[in-house]
């Protein structure tokens, strides 16, 4: 529908078209029209941290709308309140993705205030109403939803036996979730609800195939008596000594004593009790003689002699030999006295000393006074650091051991296998990548030097700073021109347009001869100039020009 007048402008044109008057006169000078649709042509502009409607031009583009395409990403703050007046509306989408922030409480001009309290992200197609209300825009379409404005009328018809849930995995929307009733719970569903009725249904029937009544019979097992089949019944246990009997304790059982048969019962018998039951002398001392088997021997004082078998405690003494498995022994086992080759030890050995090297934890000293560690290798095998989960790397720390620089071999996959010489002569620093280093009386053969992106045609200077510094192969025909010594080289041109050889200035009679100063080519400051000049850009026709004034304008003349 054609988009009609809501109003006349306060300027009538009398005549066909007055550029003074607002509007022509076969145009919008009807009496107000209250039909048809409000309409407003789109206008883009693009998002900024503050918007500005445009102002009225007299190009159509530019004239200003109240509907308003944002482009770009930039979130807006503030519209600013040019160009419009209290009551305007705005109707703004985004071409992009662009964002009003909000103001809880406006106090600067354009500021914006949105529903809900909070910033909100602009829609592509469906707009966001803004009103200005004094230097202030304030979102209009409605107030916040908030808890109490949801009521049952509102939410969507639900079909009957369906509930309002969510039974997809994760968060998101909620649907229709089905009630079942049925009281077999046949259907097995693990994504609808059942009733009360069915519930309760389903616990009756199966409470009902319980059986319900008096137990018929007790019998007695094993070391038990009595039992019935009604009334009250007992069952006592048969205690004692023999075959499927209970055994009974004395009072006088304690912890960690030896047990032995009192009649009927048992009772604890400490260890000196124990020896003296069977007959055996307590000594702290005993000596065997010969050949010793047992299933187990302790001993807390010196064991003398050779002993084959498992030993579990400490073993110490000047003689004699150990041999066996003692990864059980949990003290320290001091070996003296005996061959290197007869030691094995399958267990964990703590601090070790051999000659004059300690091995304690994962530490190797030498104990001998400014003595070198030496590791050997053997013909032409190397002393080899073994990687792991890292790759092999030796650390040479400080004498205070709170510093430490690391060796460390190239990883698995660079696959590289070499040999690298120290400097031969004397002693020296090697050079390092990344520090600053000078190299006094070296060769450099066939040197490559990188600065920035090389090209073929580049030139190497030195900057201001001392360094080397790359300067771009120039155009074509062009040649290096020095700008003196505190300023870098730039590239300039061979030729061309004027090419000023000196300047001469006007003088009064009795005046000295004028000097040469030099001057910029075409300086139209000075009054007369002298100059030669290319006339066909070859390099080989050249003519001389002079600058005058001329019914007070400056000329140039060539002279002929």
């Amino acid at each position: 529908m054609a988009k009609q007048v809501w109003g006349r402008h306060t300027k009538h044109l009398t005549t066909s078209q007055d550029n003074t008057k607002e509007i022509s006169t076969n145009e919008w000078n009807d009496n107000t029209n209250r039909k048809g649709h409000l309409g407003f042509d789109p206008i883009t502009i693009a998002s900024g941290a503050t918007i500005t409607p445009p102002a009225f031009s007299t190009t159509v583009a530019d004239q200003p709308s109240s509907f308003i395409k944002l482009s770009g990403s930039t979130s807006v703050d503030t519209i600013a309140t040019t160009n419009t007046s209290e009551g305007d509306l705005l109707y703004i989408i985004t071409t992009g993705s662009v964002t009003l922030n909000n103001t809880t409480s406006p106090s600067s001009a354009g500021d914006i205030r949105l529903l809900g309290n909070a910033n909100k992200d602009l829609d592509t197609n469906v707009p966001t109403i803004l009103i200005r209300s004094g230097n202030f825009w304030y979102e209009y379409g409605g107030s916040p939803v908030t808890d109490a404005s949801i009521t049952f009328a509102k939410i969507q018809n639900l079909a009957t036996m369906k509930v309002i849930g969510r039974t997809a995995g994760g968060t998101g929307v909620s649907s229709e979730v089905a009630l079942l009733d049925e009281d077999n719970m046949a259907s097995n569903s693990n994504t609808s609800l059942a009733t009360q009725q069915s519930i309760k249904s389903y616990v009756d029937t199966q409470v009902a195939t319980v059986p319900v009544g008096d137990i018929t019979a007790v019998t007695a097992g094993t070391a038990l008596t009595g039992g019935g089949s009604s009334g009250d019944v007992t069952v006592n246990a048969d205690v004692g000594i023999g075959s499927d009997k209970l055994l009974q304790a004395n009072a006088n059982v304690a912890d960690d004593d030896f047990l032995r048969i009192d009649g009927t019962k048992v009772e604890g018998r400490t260890a000196a009790q124990t020896l003296t039951d069977i007959g055996a002398a307590a000594t702290a001392s005993p000596t065997f003689t010969g050949t010793v088997t047992a299933a187990d021997i302790t001993a807390t004082g010196t064991i003398t002699g050779n002993l084959t078998g498992n030993v579990t405690g400490n073993t110490s003494g000047s003689s004699g030999s150990t041999t066996g498995n003692a990864a059980t022994a949990t003290t320290a086992v001091t070996v003296s006295g005996a061959a290197q080759s007869a030691i094995t030890s399958v267990g964990t050995l703590t601090a070790l000393a051999v000659d004059n090297v300690t091995v304690d934890g994962n530490k190797i000293e030498v104990t001998n006074t400014n003595a070198n560690l030496q590791l050997d290798s053997n013909g032409t095998g190397v002393i080899e650091v073994l990687g792991n989960t890292n790759d092999g790397a030796i650390t040479l720390n400080c004498t205070a051991n709170s510093h430490g620089q690391t060796i460390k071999s190239q990883p698995h996959s660079a696959a590289v296998t070499n040999t690298m010489l120290l400097p031969a002569g004397a002693s020296s620093t090697l050079v390092s990548l990344v520090s600053a280093d000078t190299l006094t009386n070296k060769t450099l053969t066939s040197p490559i030097i990188n600065v920035t992106s090389d090209a073929q045609g580049d030139v190497y200077f030195r900057n201001s700073s001392g360094a080397l510094a790359r300067l771009g192969a120039g155009t074509s025909g062009y040649f290096l021109k020095t700008q003196g010594s505190s300023a870098d080289p730039v590239w300039a041109s061979a030729g061309g347009g004027a090419v000023e050889l000196g300047q001469y200035k006007y003088q009064a009679n009795g005046y000295t001869q004028p000097s040469y100063t030099s001057r910029t080519v075409n300086d139209a400051t000075t009054p007369v100039e002298l100059w030669v000049k290319d006339i066909d850009g070859s390099g080989n026709n050249q003519a001389v020009y002079i600058r005058i004034k001329k019914n007070g304008s400056y000329t140039n003349v060539q002279v002929a």
